[in-house]
């Protein structure tokens, strides 16, 4: 590494506590401790350290992230099971109390939770009518709106 201009070098040293003790006499006691690394070893030993630090946030990180990833996907599929079954009963039951029950539909999509499609069987053996996904509704809904008459013209029948 280059800093305005210079080198700069890392240098490692060992690690050493020096130790004074006053006893109540008066005494003075002096202790050092070292943990007998070599400055090589102190350098890759610290090296080692931060390279550990790192894998350790890094790890931290995907740990925790893959819960909120988990908590995040499973009420999205929540919702969207929800979404589905609301569009069933609107279709299948208009004008019933499962109809529009956003409470309901939530709670039977928690109560299936992992069990979606046993859920749409059920409603398929009860009602007879296949479940269909949201958009698929729609489009249905969009084909049964009956179009205006188209005025016939008299006056060509007359001709004929």
């Amino acid at each position: 590494d280059e800093e305005d201009g210079k080198e700069v070098q890392k240098i490692a040293i060992e690690t050493s506590i020096l130790e004074l003790t006053l006893d109540s006499v008066g005494f003075m006691s002096m202790t050092l401790s070292s943990d007998g690394q070599s400055i090589q070893q102190a350098t890759i030993s610290a090296r080692s350290s931060t390279l550990w630090y790192w894998i350790r946030i890094f790890g931290a990180i995907a740990f925790f992230g893959g819960f909120m990833a988990k908590s995040y996907l499973g009420e999205r599929n929540r919702e969207l099971c929800a979404q589905k079954v609301l569009a069933y009963y609107k279709r299948v039951a208009p004008n019933t109390i499962n109809d529009g029950d956003e409470h309901h539909a939530h709670y039977t999509c928690y109560k299936y939770k992992g069990k979606v499609d046993k859920l749409y069987k059920k409603l398929e053996k009860k009602y007879g009518i296949e479940v269909k996904e949201v958009h698929e509704w729609e489009d249905e809904v969009e084909d049964e709106v009956p179009e205006e008459e188209q005025e016939e013209n008299l006056d060509e029948k007359e001709e004929l």
